[in-house]
């Protein structure tokens, strides 16, 4: 039984092999950043930054060297999680 093998365009093999580098770059770069500014590094910020140059949440993960979107979610959306409690609360109610 012979396997199906994917044909791949040179074109796809090439936007592969920049894509790649470039997330080497990125990651190389967030790296200088924490070791320059002695550990004081968030990777909130990070990941925020990524996410308005319009990468999405699988791809910042992938340089953040997380395993899944998910991980770098909570650092995306926290702040949409906030204000919602905040709207369901209700401005005039009391914290018990």
């Amino acid at each position: 039984m012979k396997k199906k093998c994917k044909n791949i365009s040179e074109k796809e093999l090439a936007d592969k092999s920049l894509h790649l580098k470039l997330n080497a770059i990125i990651r190389l770069l967030i790296e200088l950043n924490k070791n320059m500014n002695d550990g004081k590094f968030s990777i909130k910020s990070a990941a925020k930054m990524l996410h308005t140059i319009g990468l999405p949440p699988k791809e910042i993960a992938d340089i953040l060297g997380y395993k899944s979107r998910t991980s770098v979610a909570k650092y995306l959306y926290s702040e949409r999680k906030e204000k919602s409690r905040v709207k369901k609360r209700g401005k005039g109610s009391v914290k018990s």
